[in-house]
Order: structure tokens, then C-alpha cells, then sequence
């Protein structure tokens, strides 16, 4: 791709901006300025027009159409027109305003959506095979034809209020064969009451924070499922449940239910043929706090180090407190703590607002989140 050299695109007008894309780098991002966070390969004006076609010129050097996957955040919907012609392995949008997408004709394999409460209307037709939702999940609105083969509910941005996350009933994806629930290990646990509105998928993928798993023995058809980072397993129905399961893979879960999937999973083996299946990686609930969800893994240095030193000791004794009292405490030393480090980027300071929230889980409710954020508030200098 240009050998990594800086080169003029005209995305917005004519050489509207100078990129330079790493070799090898088979993605684009464009972002909205003033709005989108993150880095982006190129942004754009508040209600700028992209010039989709410009990704068709003969500068853009491969042996494939090059980008082979989007990431755009901005409200213009002239992506899909030009799609049509033009085919797309991934295309993952965030658009900021109501919007309306006629993806009925859309030539994207894997269609990555998500709503910051904004409504998206979607028109789906036979070209969109995989699709993924994400944010606010109450906001899409979808007509047309489902021909999908795969739906995808991406839980981990979810900001609304509720305490759990529960998937909208939508009837035109009742037919779906193959779903993907990916939720986060620690917090909001997702509802498997929710999946009784696909009584024809044969394929269920499952992470993170899972409640109400024996309606699962509802879903008849089922003959793979895939259980992942899952701190929670009770109430999962047997594997003998299932007469045409001939694939299970548990991976990272807790040890108590993990062992019980050994034990079936072993017993259907000598009794059927099965296709690659495994439990593994049994982990204590506790273990899903203290390890897997660090917060400051992403931090580089002393300060990760330090940062993750200090949360463990205070993750052990917020466990061990009794009253309120003993959890401001320590909640107030850990923020002020925090304080006093020097060189904290803003999105740092977001894991810090992470690690209370994991503190606060770990009280054995004896704070809620609300209290354990005011305290955030009142103690934090920043």
C-alpha cells in the first residue's frame, strides 16, 4: 500500500486529506470531528459527504480491493449505494443521528452497527450474510427480508439503565440458525430468557455474565454451542439434553459447573461422534475479579504495575468488609490514591472509573453503583 509513504485522497474534495497507511494494513477508519473518539486514519467535517468511490482508484495498489474492512463513524449513509458494486468483507458503523439504511442490495459480508441511542432503521434484503448490534439495542427498527446467516449482539457498550441486558423481540429474525451473545465477564449479566425467540437456532454462542441458562433446554435444535468467559454457570441444562449436539466447547468458566461439563462431555463422547469439543480453562468465580478483568492492563509502565498492586490489596479487603462505612474507607483511599499518580491519560481515567465499579460488585452489594460513582465523584481531583 504505497509502501507506507504519506499520499493525498480526495475522501471529502479534491486531495481533502493525506493519509499514510502501515504496510500490510487491510483496514480505513474515518472518524467525525468534534465527535468520534479514537484514532482514525482520516476525519472528516460534521456532515460531510465521503467519497466511497475514491477507494476504487488505481493509486490504492493490491492484489484486492483494498480497504477490505471500514470502520466509519459519521452519519452518511452513501456507503450502501456504493456497495452495491463494490464488495466488502466488514463494514462496522456508528452513526451519531436517526438514520435510515436501505441495505436490501448491500454487497458487505459482515455488517457491524452501533446505536449511541440514535434510531437506525434497517432494510435488510438477500446480500448482508452477517450482522452484528451493538449500544443501544431498543433503537434499531428492521424491515425487509432476513436472509442473514449469522446475527451477532455485541453487549459491551450497552449504556442504558437496565440492570440486565435483554435483547428487543424482533419476528424477522426468529428463522436465524446462528447467534452470538458477547457479553462482558464482570457486570451486567445477559438474560438467556432472551433467546427463546430463536426456537430454530442449531448454533449459540455465549460470553461473559450469563443468567437464567436453563431455558436453554427450550431450544430443541441446538447441535453446537460454545460457552466462553462465562463466571456463571448455573442452571445449564445437561448435554444429554440436546439429542443432536455434536459440538461443545467451554473455555474459560467457572470451576464448579466447568466440572460437570467435563464429566456429561465425556459420558456423549462414548455415545456419539462428536466434532472438535472441549472444557477447559476452569477458573474460581473469584478469579473472573482478580485476574481477568484487570482494569489497568492496558497502562504501560511503573503505573501499571503500581495501579494493579493497589487494586488487588483493596479488592481483598472491600471482599472482606462488613459495613458501608469500611467501603468508603477504603474506596477514598483508593481514588486518592490514584490522585497522587502523575502522567494519567483520560481514557486511564475511565479504567480508574472501571475499578470502582469493579470494587463496587465485590462488596457483596453492600453499595450500589451509584453510591460507589458519588463517592468516585467526591473523592477523585480530576
Amino acid at each position: 500500500m504505497n509502501n507506507g509513504k504519506p499520499f493525498l485522497i480526495s475522501l471529502t474534495g479534491v486531495d481533502s486529506h493525506k493519509i499514510k497507511i502501515p504496510n500490510g494494513q487491510g483496514s480505513f477508519s474515518i472518524g467525525t470531528k468534534g465527535i468520534s473518539q479514537g484514532k482514525f486514519d482520516a476525519v472528516v467535517d460534521a456532515g460531510a459527504k465521503v467519497n466511497w468511490p475514491v477507494f476504487q482508484e488505481s493509486q490504492f495498489e493490491s492484489t484486492y480491493a483494498w480497504p477490505r474492512f471500514f470502520y466509519y463513524s459519521g452519519n452518511d449513509c452513501s456507503f450502501a449505494q456504493w456497495s452495491i458494486d463494490r464488495r466488502i468483507e466488514m463494514f462496522s458503523w456508528r452513526p451519531y443521528e436517526d438514520v435510515v439504511l436501505d441495505a436490501s442490495e448491500c454487497n458487505i459480508s459482515r455488517l457491524h452497527i452501533h446505536s449511541f441511542g440514535n434510531k437506525v432503521h434497517l432494510q435488510l434484503g438477500t446480500k448482508v450474510r452477517e450482522l452484528c448490534l451493538s449500544g443501544d439495542l431498543e433503537a434499531f427498527i428492521f424491515t425487509g427480508i432476513c436472509a442473514l446467516q449469522r446475527l451477532t449482539y455485541s453487549l459491551h457498550s450497552d449504556s442504558t439503565v437496565n440492570a440486565i441486558h435483554c435483547l428487543p423481540t424482533h419476528s424477522l429474525f426468529e428463522k436465524l440458525q446462528i447467534i452470538d451473545i458477547e457479553n462482558s465477564a464482570i457486570g451486567k449479566p445477559f438474560d438467556c430468557q432472551s433467546l427463546l425467540q430463536f426456537p430454530n437456532v442449531e448454533v449459540l454462542n455465549l460470553s461473559g455474565n450469563l443468567i437464567n441458562l436453563e431455558v436453554l433446554s427450550d431450544l430443541k435444535h441446538l447441535n453446537s454451542i460454545g460457552i466462553r468467559n462465562a463466571p456463571n454457570l448455573q442452571g445449564f441444562p445437561s448435554l444429554h439434553t440436546w439429542s443432536g449436539l455434536t459440538s461443545f466447547i467451554g473455555w474459560i468458566v467457572e470451576e464448579q459447573g466447568g466440572k460437570q461439563l467435563q464429566k456429561e462431555l465425556k459420558e456423549l463422547l462414548v455415545k456419539r461422534e462428536m466434532s472438535y469439543s472441549n472444557v477447559s480453562k476452569l477458573k474460581k468465580q473469584n478469579w473472573f475479579l482478580t485476574e481477568y478483568s484487570l482494569p489497568f492492563k492496558g497502562w504501560e509502565g511503573k503505573n501499571e504495575k503500581v495501579a494493579t498492586k493497589k487494586y488487588k490489596e483493596t479488592l481483598k479487603k472491600v471482599a472482606k468488609a462488613q459495613t458501608e462505612n469500611q467501603v468508603e474507607i477504603l474506596f477514598q483511599d483508593i481514588i486518592q490514591f490514584f490522585n497522587t499518580l502523575e502522567d494519567i491519560e483520560t481514557i486511564e481515567r475511565e479504567d480508574i472509573g472501571e475499578a470502582v465499579a469493579l470494587l463496587a460488585k465485590a462488596s457483596k452489594r453492600i453499595v450500589t453503583d451509584e453510591q460507589a460513582n458519588l463517592w468516585f465523584d467526591t473523592y477523585r481531583d480530576y
